[in-house]
C-alpha cells in the first residue's frame, strides 16, 4: 500500500513538471511573437464606441495566436510612461513614430465614418520597421444600426483570411430602408395616361328620368346609358418615387349615338401610383344641358303635379287652370323643348388603375358625379403609347 502511493506521488509531480515545462514553453514562445497594439482608431459615429471597436479588434488579434497584442491597457500605461498623448493620430507616419518610441512592431489602424448614406470602413495593418502597409481592406455598407461591430470583424476576418459567418454577412450585406426606398424611387418612372378616352355613363335622378321621358314631355326619349367619347390631359406637378400628383383636364361628349351634343369639361385632381397602377382623382366637373324654368302644378286636380314651363303659365291662368294670384316656386330641369342652356356643375370622384400590354398603357376607371340633377355613374377606358419620364424630369 505504501509503495503505491509513493508511485502515485512519482507520477502526479512528473504531470506538474510536464505542465509547468509546457506552460513556460508556452510563455516563451508568446515573448517571442512580434507585438502588435492598435494605438488609435477613427471613428466618427457615437455608438459603439471607440474604445468597443479597439477591443474587439484586440481579441480578435489575440485568438490569432501570431502576435503578442498589447491591449490598451498597456498602451496607455506606456504612453503615460512616455509623456506621450495621442489625439487623433490617424496618419501613417504618426502611428508610426508613435509605434516606435512605445516600441511596437505592427499597428492596426481602423476607420468607421458615414458618407452620406453609407457606412465607410477601413482596416490597416502597418510594419513599423520599414512604414509600409502589408494589408489593407475597405468596404462601404449600408446604414444597418446594430451591425457596425459586425461590419468591422467582416473587414478583420477578410484581411487575415478568416471565413466570415453566413448569417452575419447576410445582415450586414443587406440595404438599409432608405437604400430599398431609394432604388425604388429609382426604379419607377412617371407614367404620362394623356390620351383618348371612352366609355358609358348611366344618369339617375333628374336627369335619367328626363332622358326617358317623351320629347311631348320635355324628354329626350333616350336610354339613361349613353356612350362618351373625349381625350385626357394630364400633366405632374409633384412626383416622389412611386407616387404623382397630377393635374387632370378632360373634355367629353355624350350622347353622339342619340344625335345629342352635350359637352362637359372636368378638371381633376389625380394621385397615381406608378408601380402598382392604382389611381385616385377628384375635382369640379362642368356640363351643358337644354333646359327650361318652371315649376309644378296640379293642372288637372288628381294630386299629379305636372311640370309647367315658365312660358306657359300665363296660358293655364288665361284658362283659369292657375290663379293669377298663384306665385310658383321655380326650377330648372333638363328639357329637350327649350333652346336654352343651363349649366350644371357637379363633383366628380373617380378610382381606376392602369394595364400595361407590352408598350401600350390601358386605362381603365369607374366614376361617381354628383349634381343637381342627379347622379352619373360611369365606365371610361383609355390607351395610349407607353410614355415614361424619369421622376426629375419635366412633362
Amino acid at each position: 500500500m505504501k509503495h503505491l502511493h509513493q508511485i502515485s506521488t512519482t507520477m502526479l509531480l512528473f504531470a506538474l513538471a510536464l505542465s509547468t515545462s509546457a506552460m513556460a514553453q508556452d510563455s516563451t514562445t508568446y515573448a517571442k511573437l512580434p507585438t502588435i497594439a492598435i494605438i488609435d482608431a477613427d471613428i466618427s459615429i457615437e455608438s459603439p464606441s471607440k474604445q468597443e471597436f479597439i477591443s474587439l479588434l484586440e481579441a480578435k488579434l489575440s485568438q490569432l495566436h501570431e502576435y503578442m497584442v498589447l491591449d490598451h491597457y498597456e498602451i496607455s500605461y506606456r504612453l503615460q510612461e512616455k509623456k506621450l498623448e495621442v489625439d487623433n493620430c490617424y496618419a501613417p507616419t504618426c502611428l508610426r513614430k508613435v509605434a516606435e518610441k512605445l516600441g511596437i512592431e505592427y499597428v492596426l489602424f481602423s476607420s468607421f465614418n458615414i458618407l452620406g448614406n453609407r457606412y465607410i470602413t477601413s482596416l490597416k495593418l502597418i510594419d513599423v520597421a520599414s512604414g509600409n502597409t502589408i494589408a489593407f481592406q475597405s468596404h462601404d455598407f449600408a446604414i444597418l444600426r446594430g451591425q457596425e461591430l459586425n461590419m468591422m470583424q467582416f473587414l478583420f476576418n477578410n484581411m487575415f483570411g478568416i471565413t466570415n459567418d453566413a448569417n452575419m454577412v447576410e445582415k450586414i450585406m443587406q440595404p438599409s430602408i432608405e437604400d430599398q426606398m431609394s432604388e425604388e424611387l429609382e426604379e419607377i418612372p412617371a407614367v404620362n395616361l394623356s390620351g383618348p378616352r371612352t366609355g358609358f355613363a348611366y344618369f339617375g335622378g333628374m336627369m335619367g328620368k328626363m332622358l326617358k321621358s317623351p320629347k311631348s314631355k320635355g324628354g329626350f326619349n333616350a336610354s339613361p346609358i349613353l356612350s362618351q367619347w373625349g381625350y385626357q390631359f394630364e400633366t405632374k406637378y409633384v412626383n416622389s418615387g412611386r407616387f404623382q400628383a397630377l393635374f387632370e383636364f378632360v373634355p367629353m361628349l355624350t350622347g353622339l349615338e342619340y344625335g345629342k351634343f352635350a359637352p362637359s369639361f372636368t378638371f381633376l385632381n389625380g394621385f397615381r401610383d406608378n408601380k402598382s397602377g392604382w389611381e385616385f382623382a377628384f375635382g369640379p366637373s362642368l356640363s351643358f344641358v337644354r333646359a327650361s324654368k318652371g315649376f309644378y302644378y296640379d293642372l288637372h286636380g288628381n294630386g299629379t303635379k305636372d311640370y309647367v314651363r315658365e312660358s306657359e303659365m300665363y296660358n293655364y291662368q288665361a284658362d283659369g287652370i292657375i290663379p293669377m294670384q298663384y306665385e310658383p316656386d321655380y326650377v330648372v330641369r333638363p328639357d329637350s323643348r327649350s333652346w336654352k342652356v343651363a349649366y350644371n356643375g357637379g363633383l366628380l370622384v373617380a378610382v381606376g388603375k392602369t394595364i400595361q400590354s407590352g408598350k401600350m398603357n390601358i386605362p381603365v376607371n369607374l366614376y361617381l358625379l354628383t349634381s343637381q340633377f342627379g347622379l352619373r355613374y360611369g365606365l371610361s377606358i383609355g390607351w395610349n403609347y407607353k410614355r415614361k419620364k424619369s421622376s426629375n424630369s419635366d412633362n
